[in-house]
């Protein structure tokens, strides 16, 4: 994820004092908030995977048409 290298970027940065706290915080900051929508989208994607699911169940069930 490109937040996460940045942050890695950014603290290594930091450990060799040639970075600002600010962008060090920010790079954070965009971690959190790239995570947060990636479990966002995965409580999204959870009905539709049982949906999906549900309807190959019961198309396994139906009788073979010819």
């Amino acid at each position: 994820m490109q937040a996460q290298q940045n942050l890695a970027r950014q603290q290594d940065l930091w450990k060799q004092q040639l970075t600002t706290r600010e962008a060090l915080e920010k790079a954070q900051n965009d971690v959190k908030v790239a995570e947060s929508s990636v479990q966002e989208r995965e409580k999204q994607i959870e009905p539709q995977e049982s949906r999906i699911n549900q309807e190959k169940c019961r198309r396994s069930k139906a009788p073979a048409t010819t």
